[in-house]
């Protein structure tokens, strides 16, 4: 009983820390984009603000594309930095 207690608490312990330094992902569609600030609607409804700084990388299909491709009605996939409000990169759809 002792060996399941300590394995699960192993096992719990690296679920906690596992996604250190992941880039997580939010897929939706272009709500706003005004100045640095992205605004999309999540697929489960919810809008999300995302800043967007002059590194973000927006692409369509591994390519390079300008923000004026990020309008309004636009699928995306954003991909945040550990503090959930930064924009790394934007993947447009087609």
């Amino acid at each position: 009983m002792k060996k399941i207690i300590a394995f699960s608490l192993l096992l719990l312990a690296a679920t906690a820390f596992g996604h250190a330094g992941h880039q997580h992902h939010i897929l939706g569609t272009v709500k706003s984009l005004q100045d640095a600030q992205l605004v999309i609607t999540t697929t489960a409804g919810k809008d999300a603000a995302f800043t967007m700084t002059a590194s973000t990388a927006v692409t369509r299909d591994g390519a390079p594309v300008a923000r004026a491709e990020l309008t309004s009605g636009r699928r995306v996939a954003v991909y945040v930095s550990d503090d959930g409000k930064t924009a790394v990169s934007v993947r447009v759809g087609k």
